[in-house]
């Protein structure tokens, strides 16, 4: 892969960590209610001592609070805050390999600024730009299943192979096991 090439598919995930890096540090009443804490006690074995200290919410999975909980450990929050508008700006990358292979498809003619348009029209919601950077796992869990519809599209024809199948059925479980909230640890 050439620098240039290097350049171009990180000029929007570092766009999205300074962006994350200027609305500041998370602040957020579910990382202060039950994110941190969750994390803290699944890793210090405290899930059967303390009952019920977040609450309800207490009970949720925590595998995407982890990573969030350990880089506030090893590092400045800011930096941590960039990391993760870091990795939230490589959804414009799979909006964009997406947008671009379902065009592609249909017409034979599309114009590169029109995939651009979608891709960054994508990424501004409301909702996203709330999550930007910051511990709720929304932006984070939209990676895996982005990533996963991007292979199926990608490999739509090589579907007569049920280990492909499997591969993506294994990936949807994974991510829908990190956001179903009734589950308990």
């Amino acid at each position: 892969m050439t620098c240039k090439k290097l350049l171009y598919y990180l000029t929007a995930p570092i766009i999205f960590g300074v962006f994350s890096l200027i609305l500041g540090q998370d602040r957020s009443y579910d990382l202060a209610g039950y994110h941190y804490y969750n994390a803290f006690a699944f890793l210090n074995n405290k899930t059967s001592i303390d009952f019920s200290v977040a609450g309800a919410q207490g009970f949720l999975n925590p595998i995407l609070d982890i990573p969030y909980y350990y880089l506030n450990q090893i590092t400045h929050p800011a930096f941590v805050g960039f990391i993760f508008g870091f990795l939230n700006g490589f959804l414009i990358l799979l909006l964009y390999k997406i947008i671009e292979i379902v065009i592609s498809h249909n017409k034979k003619h599309y114009h590169k600024n029109l995939i651009l348009f979608l891709s960054v029209v994508g990424c501004l919601t409301p909702n996203f730009l709330s999550s930007l950077g910051n511990s709720l796992g929304d932006n984070i869990t939209s990676l895996f299943i982005l990533f996963s519809l991007y292979l199926l599209i990608l490999n739509f024809k090589l579907y007569e192979n049920k280990i492909i199948i499997l591969i993506h059925s294994r990936i949807f479980l994974f991510v829908f096991g990190t956001i179903l909230y009734h589950w308990s640890c």
